[in-house]
């Protein structure tokens, strides 16, 4: 061994071919990490799915003067930003513009729900000092448009999600405006028909080169 490595040629072939094999190392490793990247919008739109039945309880309790001021579990935005992040490179622009309006969609979400928390505990406390049935009133109309929002803006992520998963990206782009409040019903009806193949489609032990 040490004779072919004193051989330039032989050297040089091994120094070259050393080379490939960690070009082509770094290239799986990249895939990997592109195909994660879209494990990890599925579960993520898995979790809206949850998180948007969780609101939908809420705002049936705050219905009946009842409130639930326990936190809703996040998005896993921060891998998913992270993952994007090292393989931008390796997505069109449209699938880059996509993927990040629909990391903010997650980040406003969690806003939005952390919001509707400080409302239902402000809300508890009212009833525990006594507060006005004007100050509860108000407290009251404003967690319901909070968690109204939610329900919005978490039936849209599910079905953008949907898209970039069905890789279809150029959809979620031609967004223009939340849904108005009028619509939500219809749409959410919309939402229960699509079908649960958006979930399960993706396997992630395939080579299939998607996102």
């Amino acid at each position: 061994m040490v004779e072919v490595l004193k051989n330039p040629s032989a050297a040089a072939f091994i120094g070259a071919f050393s080379a490939f094999l960690l070009v082509v190392l770094n290239d799986w490793r990249r895939r990997r990490r592109k195909r994660n990247l879209l494990s990890y919008l599925v579960d993520n739109r898995t979790l809206a799915m949850r998180k948007l039945e969780t609101v939908q309880t809420c705002l049936e309790l705050l219905g009946e003067n009842k409130s639930l001021d326990a936190p809703i579990m996040r998005f896993l935005s921060g891998p998913l930003s992270k993952m994007h992040s090292e393989v931008m490179d390796m997505l069109s622009a449209t699938q880059n513009q996509a993927l990040a309006a629909l990391l903010y969609w997650m980040e406003a979400i969690d806003d939005l729900l952390d919001q509707a928390l400080k409302s239902a505990i402000e809300l508890r406390r009212f009833g525990e000092v006594g507060a006005t049935d004007q100050e509860k009133a108000v407290v009251l109309r404003r967690l319901d448009t909070q968690y109204r929002d939610a329900i919005s803006n978490l039936a849209f992520f599910i079905e953008y999600a949907g898209y970039y998963v069905d890789q279809k990206p150029e959809k979620i782009l031609e967004h223009k405006k939340p849904i108005g409040r009028s619509g939500v019903r219809r749409h959410l009806e919309r939402l229960r028909r699509i079908d649960a193949s958006h979930v399960t489609r993706y396997n992630p032990g395939c080579d299939q080169d998607v996102c």
